[in-house]
């Protein structure tokens, strides 16, 4: 069970290969085409390519929620965030842990564990030679929230505080800008760019008339960055039979969000698809050409320059929380 009140499922995507997409978006597929996909429902990991019966690659305890698995670049590892049932959590109460593994599951380590009750460390980020993770922490204390972006050295173990007031962190492929969400006191949100050099931040283009933030994704090339986020002038209603009811820190709501694209320099924001769906998640085909969208249920793969926008066959779990990993 969780600690929390009602909340949503946030489906993330990475592909872990990519085959011809054609098969995948109609007719027969019975030798399976299109991306394979990496998904979490519940307490296990998930193999499935397009057209084919899912198949596990590992199951964590019963009582125990997986979330938000990426895989480093080498494809050898695995990091992503654990509920453990609460009689394991120790001193600190219920939250959220970071975990490693190799793919297979594995060898897992705890890398960044929660200090307080209610804590919440998720949205692992592996850094350019997988030394590390950057990751959000999500924590209130009595008087005020402390969500923060913060970065582990898997070597060492030291945690380092890198951007306060900051959720949703994505690394770009060349390491060298962090995009990530900002919530000021008053929980407006601002799409901004960390220099991982520098350490200067910026918005990234003008995002005052956008709300609810998810799924912060870069291009193969790093120029643009793909995100979800929902319109605060748009009267849409997400539906209703779509939404999850799983994990924590994610609240429902009713906003329908879309797919959204911002240049790295902060121009050309643009909606690319009218989504209007419930925390769907986004990933990038390798060519940079397209975009796999995924929500609980559905799952689209949209042209990056015309908005078009196709169903794909998705026989996953109602509510498996999705990835999948780029091919090497």
């Amino acid at each position: 069970m969780t600690f929390s009140r009602r909340k949503t499922l946030i489906a993330c995507l990475i592909l872990v290969s990519f085959a011809s997409i054609a098969n995948a978006c109609g007719g027969s597929n019975d030798k399976g085409t299109g991306p394979i996909v990496l998904y979490a429902s519940h307490n296990t990991l998930w193999e499935m390519q397009l057209g084919k019966q899912p198949r596990t690659i590992f199951t964590v305890d019963e009582a125990t929620y997986l979330m938000e698995p990426a895989l480093s670049h080498d494809g050898k590892q695995l990091a992503y965030a654990l509920q453990l049932p609460l009689g394991a959590q120790g001193s600190s109460g219920i939250g959220i842990d970071l975990f490693v593994s190799r793919r297979d599951g594995k060898d897992r380590k705890l890398v960044a564990q929660h200090k307080l009750t209610a804590e919440a460390l998720r949205d692992p980020v592996w850094l350019p030679d997988d030394s590390g993770l950057i990751f959000e922490v999500r924590s209130r204390t009595a008087s005020k929230s402390d969500n923060r972006i913060e970065q582990v050295d898997l070597r060492t173990g030291t945690r380092t505080r890198l951007i306060e007031n900051a959720t949703h962190p994505a690394l770009s492929p060349d390491g060298k800008t962090l995009a990530y969400v900002e919530v000021s006191p008053n929980e407006t949100e601002t799409l901004m760019a960390y220099d991982m050099t520098t350490k200067a931040t910026r918005p990234l283009g003008d995002t005052s008339q956008l709300k609810e933030f998810v799924s912060l994704e870069w291009s193969p090339d790093g120029e643009w960055l793909a995100f979800i986020a929902a319109d605060k002038d748009s009267l849409t209603v997400a539906p209703a039979g779509e939404r999850g009811t799983v994990f924590v820190e994610y609240e429902v709501h009713g906003d329908a969000q879309d797919l959204w694209a911002v240049h790295r320099d902060g121009g050309g924001l643009r909606r690319v698809n009218e989504i209007a769906n419930n925390t769907p998640g986004v990933c990038w085909s390798p060519d940079g050409t397209k975009l796999y969208v995924v929500d609980p249920v559905k799952f689209w793969l949209v042209d990056f320059g015309t908005g078009e926008k196709e169903e794909l066959p998705w026989d996953a779990e109602p509510f498996a929380y999705c990835i999948a990993v780029r091919p090497k």
